[in-house]
């Protein structure tokens, strides 16, 4: 092989490329578009995939240095703290924090129901709250004939929240075999978020802080567990219909939040 003339001829491709690309340029200055009127749903659209691709590209560069700076940082953290748990005092110190962190959350699980005996109705998993300081549901036993439910390993069906009023629009933010999330914006106002997930009896934290009330409803044959806010503030629902879990946070209305978790389909 000529490796001389093939070197010659790659040189000649890539000044070919070049010129043909100073001709597109010019072509694209030259073009008119005086006469193209950009919608505004467009242009809202355009900017807000512009910031976030522009907000993904700064932190894109910062997480090489802060992986380097997390490292470094576990490994001091890990001797600090094996050194500070060596004294009595401190060691009670920590626990005592750690408890009064966990009292401000709320654990939220749902259990399938596995051994009950098949009926022709099925019944959702049944949920698990703890750690509220308003309010400690009691767990709700299952009905007599609930069906076992199997929950998929993965997300075989993304449903969404549908037959939303007027000027709501949904944007996708992940989408993959175990997550599914949306948000939903109004006027380009941020309004709720949306999220799907596989089922497991993992617990889901939520930050109980600022919220009013817990209480346990049913949203179509599954359990719901919703949290409202204080000050008009986030509130939270979280559903699950046997197969998957569900939650709805955003600045809704108890109603709304009912309303709008009903819709998932």
């Amino acid at each position: 092989m000529n490796y001389a003339s093939d070197e010659r001829l790659d040189c000649l491709i890539r000044l070919a490329l070049i010129e043909r690309a100073a001709k597109d340029v010019e072509a694209i200055q030259a073009m008119d578009t005086s006469s193209v009127v950009c919608p505004a749903k467009v242009d809202r659209r355009i900017h807000r995939m512009i910031a976030r691709k522009a907000k993904e590209a700064s932190t894109r560069k910062m997480k090489r240095v802060l992986v380097r700076v997390m490292v470094a940082a576990l490994i001091v953290m890990s001797l600090t703290l094996a050194l500070l748990l060596s004294v009595a005092g401190i060691r009670e110190a920590i626990w005592k924090a750690i408890v009064d962190w966990c009292d401000g959350y709320v654990a939220v699980s749902f259990v399938p129901n596995e051994d009950a005996p098949p009926q022709p109705q099925e019944q959702g998993p049944t949920p698990i709250v703890e750690g509220t300081p308003q309010q400690d549901p009691q767990p709700s036993e299952p009905e007599p004939g609930t069906p076992a439910v199997t929950p998929p390993s993965e997300i075989l069906e993304y449903k969404k929240p549908s037959d939303l009023p007027s000027g709501y629009e949904g944007e996708e933010v992940i989408k993959d075999i175990v997550h599914y999330m949306m948000d939903f914006y109004l006027d380009d106002e941020w309004k709720f978020t949306y999220m799907q997930t596989i089922l497991s009896e993992e617990e889901k934290w939520i930050d109980d802080t600022d919220m009013e009330i817990v209480k346990q409803i049913t949203i179509g044959n599954g359990e719901a567990v919703i949290l409202l806010s204080v000050e008009n503030s986030v509130s939270k629902i979280v559903w699950t219909d046997g197969e998957y879990i569900y939650s709805i946070d955003g600045l809704l209305e108890e109603a709304q939040l009912i309303a709008f978790a009903e819709s998932v389909r």
